[in-house]
């Protein structure tokens, strides 16, 4: 995400660049039942300010649908641990880390043999702590995206 104009520029007209990639990986250990881990990287700057975070962590949901389903909704809970860097420019350098915990709905609707798109929603709690003066922050997040899924099936036997 880039963002320009007076309404993102900081004192020094420097705009906000954001770059997030979330990956996850997702086993099924019983019929509709999966297990995974979700990644984040999450890079923020704007002139001489940046933050970069890093968060991995289990999850775990249900699908719901058959064979002939021609689309799957889902509901999935998570915790992500993160670490967090925030470098100021002439400030300095702060770290934290902390935890966001998440609820997610969804629908997978498959448009190939091998891909899907994904239409989700989500709630995410948000605890960070400074690592320097114990300070500690949290927040809460709502979203919805848009998404590709690699659907792999295993035939059963």
């Amino acid at each position: 995400m880039s963002q320009k104009g007076d309404l993102f520029e900081d004192m020094d007209g420097n705009s906000a660049t954001t770059i997030t990639f979330t990956p996850s990986i997702n086993h099924f250990i019983t019929k509709n039942f999966f297990i995974g881990v979700g990644f984040e990287f999450k890079s923020e700057a704007q002139g001489t300010d940046e933050s970069n975070a890093i968060g991995l962590g289990p999850q775990l949901g249900i699908v719901l649908g058959g064979p002939q389903s021609k689309a799957f909704p889902y509901i999935d809970f998570g915790i992500r641990y993160y670490k967090l860097n925030f470098d100021y420019g002439f400030t300095g350098v702060y770290q934290s880390s902390g935890s966001n915990i998440s609820f997610g709905f969804g629908l997978i609707v498959p448009i190939k043999s091998h891909i899907g798109l994904i239409f989700e929603g989500g709630y995410h709690k948000l605890k960070i702590k400074d690592y320097d003066s114990d300070d500690s922050s949290s927040g809460k997040i709502m979203s919805i995206g848009v998404g590709i899924a690699g659907l792999l099936f295993q035939n059963a036997n």
